[in-house]
């Protein structure tokens, strides 16, 4: 590995076991989870610590203790792209079982026909986030022949979607294509929290509102009030606030909600997070060499004041 023969010593343990004189001396952790938050703290207090670059398991990063570590000078690279495929055709999943009836048949248990069902491209669909996830979802709604617009914090053009819009000018931007599906991709940041609220929601009514994004972009009481007034009709949620969702939690209830409790980057053959057909090892391999030399990250580095 490059980074031996760089002078790097390579270990492999849990993080937990190590002492502290051997976490002052780390440079690099990879595989970083939601439940390191505190040894990562704990590194950050230790005078003179080494520590330089993070490389996480997930897209998503809201976790992590991100003013500190910016504030230590450490540079982090996500795992964006590497789990595109499987939470893509998981919305896929939602959006197919939702337009033909299949999630009302599972309800039921005698003859009773369902005929109101849609074609994909008969639905107006908006991506909210237009990265790696949000290409993959609408490379495949566009072999359906669906209209998909995307909407990003840039506003730049991309050409899997038909037409590309800031956030700013998404109320604008549904109205005009008269949205009945949204996606929603985005990350967890302070500017996205809630972003999808009770203005949100009774601005026009939708089909389907699904969430693989984060559960706090979502004000969750005014999505369970959108669908008991019949304002979203189905919602299929991979990610909610909080996870675990507790038992009690109304959307339990809904038989219009499909909730997958936060799996849709599963797959079979790798069912792990740190794997997947697009191996997490091949960000960290294109990032080593230049990081050796001159400390900089080339792919998958994350802007830690905006928070992806």
């Amino acid at each position: 590995m490059a980074l031996n023969s760089a002078g790097y010593e390579v270990i492999h343990a849990a993080i937990r076991d190590l002492s502290d004189a051997e976490l002052v001396d780390i440079d690099i952790i990879y595989g970083v989870d939601e439940f390191l938050n505190d040894i990562l703290l704990h590194i950050l207090e230790l005078p003179n610590h080494k520590l330089k670059w993070l490389q996480v398991v997930s897209a998503g990063v809201n976790y992590l203790p991100l003013k500190e570590l910016q504030a230590a000078g450490v540079q982090v690279t996500n795992a964006s792209g590497v789990k595109a495929k499987p939470i893509a055709q998981t919305v896929m999943a939602f959006l197919l079982s939702f337009a033909r009836a299949l999630n009302t048949y599972e309800h039921i248990h005698t003859w009773n026909e369902q005929t109101d069902q849609y074609l994909i491209d008969e639905l107006h669909i908006a991506v909210f986030g237009t990265g790696n996830i949000g290409k993959q979802v609408a490379t495949y709604l566009n072999a359906f022949g669906a209209d998909v617009i995307g909407i990003s914090r840039s506003g730049r053009t991309s050409p899997e979607f038909m037409a590309n819009y800031k956030i700013d000018d998404a109320p604008d931007a549904l109205a005009k294509h008269k949205i009945d599906v949204v996606i929603n991709t985005l990350p967890g940041t302070d500017e996205t929290r809630h972003y999808f609220d009770d203005a949100f929601f009774t601005a026009q009514p939708l089909f389907a509102f699904i969430n693989v994004g984060r559960g706090s972009t979502v004000a969750q009481r005014d999505l369970i009030t959108a669908l008991q007034d019949g304002q979203v009709r189905f919602a299929g949620l991979d990610v909610t606030s909080p996870e675990p969702l507790p038992d009690d939690n109304a959307l339990w209830t809904f038989e219009n909600v499909i909730l997958t409790q936060h799996t849709s980057w599963g797959e079979h053959a790798n069912k792990g997070r740190r794997f997947g057909k697009t191996d997490l090892f091949d960000i960290f391999f294109a990032n080593a060499p230049t990081f050796i030399t001159n400390q900089t990250l080339v792919k998958n580095a994350v802007d830690l004041t905006k928070g992806y």
